[in-house]
């Protein structure tokens, strides 16, 4: 069966002569052809998947993920195999006893591929592409289901051969996973107001909260899907019938993320609903530094002594908040404390919050693919993804484009030509979509935009853009060429407007060349990370991370005066800068040249007292040159800011046995061990003091 067509001359519209309407057949079991084309289509999907990941299997990060997916993937296999061990260069993240500092939907997921697979990462991928086609089928089924097969099949297409969809895909982070969630519970609820049930409602409510535990954001599709489904079920049925659907959405809802928020009370004593990040996110997002999009925690220096952080360093966050304010912190309390720094911000700073939350608003609806590594750059180096199509500002113009032809036809229908009530259930569904597109991009404009948050909104807007490629479809047949016009003109004329790149982020070669360089080092493949890190400084000369990073790399490589001429360069561009200027120090050590190193060391000391390794370090130049007291004083200010370090331990251990403090040195060793079991170093000093 199929609506009665709709056919509104212009002269009787009360809109512009653009819009003219036709009707869409109503749902029905999808015709063979539309089968046929619907397969050919994941065929097509499955194809562009396989070129694809013949480019990303030589890209370094393929094996050597980086930040955030560096954390999903140690995870995942620490969880399918059983090892904890942390990747050299990393601090323990202490996942097991504390509060997900991550959420652990992805993770667990992840993990569950490992152990099927045994730890291959091509499985990983493979998996991802496999949900990506599932999107497909999804965004097939809530095309049609708004404007019949032609805009499924659209939808389809879109999603299986869009580059963004299948580079995420391609990445260990979680946007495939949530994109593929967000749709089938998107499907679910639409079903759940279509023929109400508590069963339906409840499997809709756990699919959300799946959505929860892969990304809290996203519970704001929640309060969304419940206030539409009391709406809408109320007024079809009865009240009554609305708020059974209702609570049996809530308790779905509640028993997907009640086993979370449980097993973060049982290791810790903490209720932490999903993941303790949100505290510090928000702080990240809103200080005197925040540029919309960078992940830089303030002050990350004085806290952890380090530069820069990762998830594998928030452990280390936590114990310089605790020395900071002199107290015991549990996770959910430093959250808070890191929240009301950022609240605090806003009001002192309104007019600059105002224009950071505009510039996250221009960025997330914007042009750019911007993220923690440049997203355009690694689609230019992709011979596959450079010629696939997909961009976010056509696709949502699109989108934006079919809403209006929606909100036309009950209009038009209101006016006398039939068919109302079934035109309204499509706008409302079309409508509900656009809600739940909104509600969840709202909740970033607090806090820092990156381009795989907006993947599920880009998947939402690849359905509505199908109901519009169905009405220019359905136009075409019925030779209304200028409603056709019209419809095309407007969608091409809002993609042109929303193109603009209001922002104008600078796009990060330096970066992705640094990170790169990154992954081949953690490999092993020095000779490739060195070119990359002077790629990077041959795109910007005074970028200090690729220029330490390369000093190290000629340093392990045995090359020390080309790595100490490196570091003088990076000091004379910033002679603030505190990782040159102490591995300058370190190498200055090694080498016997200790009179130039201490005033290194002590110079880092100024410009940050709560460096613990450099107290270290400059307690064992102190103590090389027989200078006891004031080495074991930098000791002890060594154990102070860092007390569960073991390498700390094991070197005031080793100094005290020298200077023949048996039973201090052997206390020492035994920390050092109990603190880390695994240290051998330790255990082979203590073992050669016979204790």
């Amino acid at each position: 069966a199929s609506a009665p067509p709709i056919f509104v001359p212009w002269r009787r519209s009360r809109l512009a002569p653009a819009f003219l309407v036709v009707a869409f057949p109503t749902l029905a079991r999808p015709t063979r052809w539309t089968l046929t084309a619907f397969v050919a289509i994941l065929a097509l999907g499955a194809l562009l998947r396989g070129l694809y990941f013949r480019d990303l299997k030589s890209d370094p990060l393929y094996v050597r993920p980086i930040l955030d997916a560096e954390l999903h993937d140690y995870w995942a296999r620490a969880l399918a195999s059983g090892d904890w061990a942390v990747p050299p260069h990393r601090h323990d993240p202490e996942i097991r006893t504390t509060p997900y500092f991550r959420p652990p939907g992805y993770p667990y997921t992840l993990a569950l591929v490992y152990r099927v697979s045994g730890g291959d990462p091509a499985a990983a991928r493979w998996f991802q592409f496999g949900l990506g086609l599932l999107s497909a089928g999804l965004g097939f089924l809530l095309a049609r289901r708004i404007g019949g097969p032609i805009a499924g099949l659209a939808a389809a297409t879109g999603l299986a051969t869009s580059w963004t969809m299948i580079f995420f895909e391609g990445e260990l982070l979680d946007a495939t996973l949530l994109t593929t969630l967000t749709l089938a519970a998107l499907l679910v609820v639409l079903r759940t107001a279509d023929r109400p049930s508590s069963w339906r409602a409840i499997v809709a409510g756990g699919l959300l909260g799946a959505l929860g535990a892969v990304r809290p954001n996203a519970l704001a599709l929640a309060p969304v899907a419940a206030a539409w489904l009391l709406w809408t079920v109320g007024r079809r049925t009865s009240r009554r019938e609305a708020a059974r659907v209702g609570l049996a959405l809530g308790a779905g809802a509640v028993l997907a993320l009640a086993p979370v928020a449980l097993r973060n009370h049982a290791v810790s004593g903490d209720w932490v609903l999903v993941s303790a990040n949100g505290g510090i996110n928000f702080w990240i997002g809103n200080n005197a530094a925040s540029d919309g999009v960078q992940a830089g925690v303030p002050d990350v220096l004085r806290l952890t002594g380090q530069a820069g952080w990762t998830c594998f360093d928030y452990p280390l966050l936590i114990r310089g908040l605790v020395r900071e304010v002199g107290r015991p912190l549990r996770y959910a309390e430093a959250s808070r404390i890191w929240a009301a720094r950022g609240r605090d911000w806003i009001v002192d700073h309104p007019a600059r919050f105002a224009r950071l939350t505009l510039t996250r608003i221009a960025l997330f609806f914007g042009p750019r693919e911007v993220g923690d590594r440049d997203v355009d750059l690694s689609r230019e180096a992709s011979p596959t993804l450079r010629r696939l199509p997909g961009r976010f500002p056509a696709v949502l113009a699109v989108a934006l484009v079919a809403l209006a032809g929606l909100a036309f036809d009950v209009r038009a229908a209101r006016s006398g030509s039939g068919g109302e009530e079934e035109f309204r259930q499509r706008l409302e569904a079309g409508l509900f979509l656009a809600a739940c597109a909104l509600g969840y991009a709202a909740t970033f404009c607090v806090f820092f935009f990156n381009a795989r948050y907006r993947v599920p909104v880009l998947a939402i807007a690849f359905v509505l853009g199908g109901v519009a490629v169905a009405r220019l479809v359905l136009l075409a047949k019925a030779r209304s060429w200028r409603a056709f016009s019209g419809t095309a003109f407007a969608a091409c004329g809002l993609a042109a407007l929303l193109s603009i790149d209001l922002v104008s982020y600078p796009r990060a070669l330096d970066e992705w060349r640094y990170q790169r360089g990154n992954a081949f080092r953690d490999a092993g493949r020095t000779d490739d990370a060195m070119r990359e890190y002077r790629e990077a400084l041959r795109a910007n000369p005074r970028a200090l991370l690729p220029r330490n990073d390369l000093a190290l790399a000629l340093r392990d490589r045995g090359r020390l005066a080309e790595a100490l001429a490196e570091w003088n360069q990076a000091l004379a561009i910033d002679p603030g800068a505190v990782e040159p200027r102490f591995n300058r120090a370190q190498l200055l050590a090694a080498e016997g040249r200790l009179d130039d190193a201490i005033p290194e060391y002590r110079r880092v000391i100024e410009e940050l007292p709560g460096y613990a390794n450099a107290h270290l370090s400059l307690g064992t130049a102190l103590f090389r040159t027989g200078r006891d007291g004031e080495a074991f004083e930098h000791y002890a200010e060594a154990e102070r800011l860092a007390p569960d370090d073991a390498l700390t331990a094991f070197v005031v251990g080793r100094a005290l046995l020298a200077r023949g403090r048996r039973e201090e040195g052997l206390r020492e060793l035994r920390h050092a061990l109990a603190l880390d079991p695994s240290y051998e170093p330790a255990r082979r000093a203590l073992a050669d003091a016979g204790g």
